[in-house]
């Protein structure tokens, strides 16, 4: 969980692309988000220094901007995390080279170190010619997710598929 909603703070769809770096570090450290797994701090953040020591050696074969990837996500800065959009075209990237064992292009690397300094400094990241948009998310009550429809039993008599 995002450390944004773990504060009561409000809150947008950054708090999936949050989710989505931690299984990214899942995936790169062989390891479950426990905190006991998963080194994190004391404000809900991943712990990128203690992470980089214990999953990322030289010889573990992870590509280093595929780490930059996922530590870019789980920024404690919501502003600062790449929009969906970004990583997708990334990831594509990423996937396209090293898929074919070619080097990765200069661009795509630059793109993906300097996301975060683009972002403090006020250079907003394009993806084909705009700016990807940030929404704030109304989060439903308890109550409007329940589908009475769906929680409730088929009359009496229904047949149900494969009976």
């Amino acid at each position: 969980m995002a450390p944004e909603m773990l504060h009561g703070q409000e809150y947008d769809q950054s708090v999936d692309v949050f989710s989505f770096g931690i299984v990214l570090c899942e995936i790169i450290g062989r390891v479950p988000a426990d905190p006991d797994f998963l080194p994190r701090l004391p404000d809900f953040g991943l712990n990128t220094e203690e992470f980089r020591l214990k999953f990322c050696a030289e010889d573990s074969g992870c590509p280093e901007p595929f780490v930059r990837v996922a530590f870019s996500c789980c920024n404690l800065d919501p502003d600062l995390r790449p929009p969906f959009e970004v990583l997708e075209v990334w990831l594509e990237g990423l996937s396209k080279y090293l898929s074919a064992d070619k080097p990765l292009p200069s661009d795509l690397i630059m793109d993906i170190c300097q996301f975060v300094t683009q972002r403090q400094s006020g250079q907003v990241q394009q993806v084909n010619g705009q700016v990807p948009p940030r929404q704030t998310t109304q989060v439903p009550s308890p109550i409007e997710f329940s589908t009475p429809s769906l929680l409730s039993p088929p009359p009496e008599g229904t047949l149900l598929a494969g009976s």
